[in-house]
Order: C-alpha cells, then structure tokens, then sequence
C-alpha cells in the first residue's frame, strides 16, 4: 500500500478535527513532494538533453 493511501486511510479514521486536517495536509504535502521529485527526474534525464550533451562533447 502507498503511504499515500495509508495517510489518507488514518484521516478517515481519525475523530478529532485537528488531527484530520493535520493528516490531510501531510498527505498533500507527500503528494506534492512526490509529484516535484517526478518532474525534477524527467527533466533531468530527458534524451534530447543527453544528446545535445554528447554533441557537445564530440565537438569539443
């Protein structure tokens, strides 16, 4: 299971109101974490940019 999942599983769970919003906001933030690191991986790892590297490198 996701810890996504999990986190959203135990603000259900949860009674008290600050601890579900607290829950709640623990889950937006692992989610906008997760979905930051995949955009960052992408570009980092694009072929066009390897390429362009590699031309680079030949030329020099």
């Amino acid at each position: 299971m996701k810890s996504s999942s999990i986190l959203g599983i135990a603000s259900v769970l949860v009674r008290g109101k600050k601890y579900r919003l607290l829950l709640t906001g623990v889950q937006f933030a692992y989610l906008g974490y997760k979905y930051y690191q995949s955009k960052k991986s992408k570009t980092k790892t694009s072929p066009v940019d390897s390429d362009l590297n590699n031309k680079n490198a030949l030329s020099k």
